[in-house]
């Protein structure tokens, strides 16, 4: 709970987002209504991953039965030259209208233990570790097509990736500069994390290799 607080402060900074990636995001209430669906993740047991497993896989479907709307992109044009030889240019552009999906992303420790792996079968297209939420934004806008008005039109540039990834642990981020975006103001309780990682290598504990090493706010 924690962590999807701090996930929602850091995408609903629209000072940051608009000035550094040229995007802005708002929280959708039914989940068909989001272009983003992001699942935050545990695996400290077997049972928690195969329900992570599942809920990706409910979401695709999903996904393929209520598709996004199509954009207009603009994509390079081929020209071809006198000798045949074909070369591609971004100063001539068409438009073309593009099925969606969603983005599908997984936080949270089993992306840290999992990493590539989550890309399986095609369920995710973003992972990102507890310790690289401050990447979302720049992630999210590198798999999104974004706006790009051209003669008085809305069209969108094809997005830069199909799939990105950062499990990257730190010995230093707390995330304490970000004050939590709870999903419900008005609850009496909160939860306040006073430190990430640890340090006990138990041979029965995943927490050292999904959290990484001990450090206190």
């Amino acid at each position: 709970v924690s962590d999807s607080d701090i996930v929602r402060s850091i995408l609903l900074d629209k000072e940051n987002t608009i000035r550094n990636y040229q995007i802005t995001f708002e929280e959708a209430q039914e989940e068909m209504d989001a272009d983003v669906l992001l699942t935050n993740t545990c695996a400290i047991r077997e049972n928690a991953e195969s329900k992570v497993w599942h809920r990706l896989r409910e979401l695709r479907a999903h996904d393929s039965k209520n598709p996004l709307e199509p954009l207009s992109i603009l994509a390079p044009t081929e020209n071809t030259s006198m000798d045949g030889s074909k070369a591609t240019t971004v100063a001539t552009k068409k438009t073309k209208g593009i099925k969606r999906k969603r983005i599908i992303g997984v936080l949270g420790c089993m992306a840290e233990r999992l990493k590539e792996d989550m890309f399986k079968d095609g369920t995710a297209d973003l992972i990102v570790g507890p310790d690289a939420y401050r990447d979302l934004p720049k992630l999210i806008s590198a798999l999104a097509p974004l706006p790009k008005p051209e003669n008085g039109m809305n069209h969108f540039e094809m997005p830069m990736m199909e799939r990105a990834l950062n499990v990257e642990l730190s010995f230093d981020e707390t995330y304490a500069d970000i004050t939590p975006v709870r999903s419900n103001p008005g609850d009496v309780t909160a939860f306040v994390s006073v430190m990430r990682g640890c340090n006990n290598m138990c041979s029965y504990c995943v927490v050292p290799f999904t959290r990484g090493r001990e450090r206190s706010r």
